[in-house]
């Protein structure tokens, strides 16, 4: 909320906040800061997200990519599930062929479970 009253007053600028490294960003979802004073902002642009992070460390900066790519995956394979049958077969529902367990004969059949 800060961030947003700043501009509008002009408090940053009679103060030179920029000196300190202060930047007024359009809009973000959530900042990280740390013991020392640096912080990190995730912004609604990934690119931007991670020239924040560069400026820290190249390696993170790669690494949040990696992660931001796995995540969005896992969160479009979520979506799928939760718009699916509701009363799909699940593991519980569905007969599994039985695996060759120590007590299976030579054809593989669980003669204990099956």
């Amino acid at each position: 909320m800060g961030e947003r009253l700043l501009p509008c007053g002009g408090v940053g600028e009679e103060l030179e906040l920029h000196r300190f490294g202060h930047r007024d960003l359009d809009s973000a979802g959530w900042a990280w800061l740390g013991d020392n004073g640096e912080s990190v902002v995730l912004q609604a642009s990934l690119s931007k997200t991670l020239a924040d992070i560069r400026r820290f460390s190249v390696k993170d900066a790669v690494t949040y990519a990696d992660l931001t790519e796995a995540g969005i995956k896992i969160l479009k394979i979520q979506d799928e599930y939760g718009l699916s049958q509701p009363k799909r077969p699940s593991l519980a529902t569905v007969p599994l062929p039985c695996a060759p367990w120590p007590a299976a004969d030579a054809s593989g059949a669980c003669w204990d479970r099956c």
